[in-house]
């Protein structure tokens, strides 16, 4: 009696194969979750500091215009 699982041209059965890319697929989307969360990561660290940048950049301005207005009153 012939087996009612398919065969494919290597011979090996169609389940192990299915398996092996389940197994790989998975792997890759680990991997690919892996990098997605680094990356998600990293831009809310890069956020951060440009925030604290602009926040800086504004304290820089501000003292500026106080600095230029003396200098203008000639204190």
């Amino acid at each position: 009696m012939k087996s009612s699982k398919p065969i494919n041209e290597n011979g090996s059965d169609n389940v192990n194969s299915a398996e092996v890319w389940v197994t790989t697929t998975v792997s890759y989307v680990q991997k690919e979750e892996r990098i997605f969360q680094r990356l998600i990561s990293e831009k809310r660290e890069l956020q951060k500091k440009k925030s604290s940048i602009e926040n800086r950049l504004i304290e820089i301005q501000n003292d500026l215009n106080v600095r230029r207005e003396e200098i203008r009153s000639g204190r």
